[in-house]
């Protein structure tokens, strides 16, 4: 990959995603519960009259985990069936300029889930973090693993 990736912060953890994947960011998102909704659902939110899908991030990549703690956010731009969603990070953080000879390939040893969840690694500095596969992230495929 090469572009921009907005970094953020999930629980002790830095994680990364394309820029490009990214609709807007919210500081201090507000959202509506949804009762008997999965467990990485936290809720609906309204984006200028369109309700979309609020998810918690941690528990998105880890059904195991505590819940994320923040309220900022990231919508995503819609996908392929137009749905807008979001989901919750503990903090934003930079927007970094990526080269192709900064990316390595997602290794094996990662949980099957995030196998899936993440594209590829980025290697900044003394820094090794995953960027997520947007596209991947909330559908069939991740649910699988």
């Amino acid at each position: 990959m090469t572009g921009k990736v907005l970094c953020f912060e999930l629980g002790t953890r830095t994680v990364g995603v394309d820029l490009e994947a990214v609709q807007e960011v919210s500081r201090t998102m507000v959202w509506t519960s949804v009762p008997g909704a999965p467990r990485e659902i936290r809720g609906i939110f309204n984006l200028r009259g369109q309700v979309a899908a609020l998810f918690d991030l941690a528990r998105t990549l880890d059904p195991q985990a505590p819940s994320t703690e923040g309220r900022a956010a990231i919508i995503l731009k819609p996908g392929q069936e137009g749905n807008i969603s979001g989901f919750l990070v503990d903090r934003l953080g930079n927007v970094l300029e990526v080269g192709e000879n900064a990316c390595a390939p997602v290794p094996a040893s990662l949980p099957p889930r995030e196998q899936v969840a993440f594209r590829e690694l980025v290697i900044s500095g003394e820094t090794v973090f995953p960027v997520l596969a947007p596209e991947r992230l909330f559908g069939k495929d991740l649910q699988e693993a």
